[in-house]
């Protein structure tokens, strides 16, 4: 809310400050960039910060894979085999995305990436796949239409539940390779 506020604050103390004179006018667009005179142009983000549930993220984790955290360990690992994700849930619990998902260090090409439903220490069921050969850096978004239709062995029944079980850490993402079937590195969303 204080972000929201700051941003139309300047946006109104910018409008009102421009050069009456010039003839040019001033425009403030939906993204709060600021055109006219002068090609003044300011920009705010206006995400909120983790938790606030104001609007944007209300779950926001960035997390780093190591091959010492995947269950079981596996001894064909990189030796400096390595990632880093960025997880976050939006206020409406309608999404979750997966940014800055990198990796690197693997002992070969990454052959599969997932999260799991499953705690720290222990193996899961897949529930939501990026896809076969994922290329660091990953993207993607996961809806309610992409929960499995057969709910895994240790989820729950939907999509909403899952949301709730990844906030709690009841879940991870890994990345595979041909080396490390069960997964190369891994990390707790916690």
């Amino acid at each position: 809310m204080r972000n929201s506020i700051f941003a139309l604050a300047t946006c109104f103390l910018i409008t009102g400050c421009g050069d009456d004179t010039a003839g040019t006018d001033m425009q403030v667009n939906p993204d709060l960039t600021v055109t006219g005179a002068h090609d003044l142009s300011v920009a705010h983000d206006l995400t909120t910060t983790p938790g606030d549930g104001a609007m944007g993220v209300a779950f926001a984790k960035t997390v780093t894979l190591t091959k010492g955290a995947e269950s079981p360990v596996c001894a064909s690992a990189g030796a400096n085999a390595t990632g880093s994700a960025t997880v976050n849930i939006d206020a409406a619990d309608t999404m979750v995305a997966v940014t800055a998902f990198t990796f690197s260090g693997l002992s070969a090409a990454a052959t599969a990436a997932h999260i799991h439903v499953g705690a720290a220490g222990t193996a899961g069921n897949v529930v939501f796949n990026f896809g076969a050969n994922p290329v660091s850096p990953v993207t993607k978004t996961f809806t309610a239409a992409d929960y499995p239709t057969t709910v895994p062995a240790g989820a729950p029944a939907t999509f909403a539940a899952f949301l709730e079980v990844i906030k709690g850490g009841g879940s991870y993402i890994n990345v595979h390779t041909a080396a490390c079937t069960g997964g190369e590195i891994r990390a707790q969303i916690q």
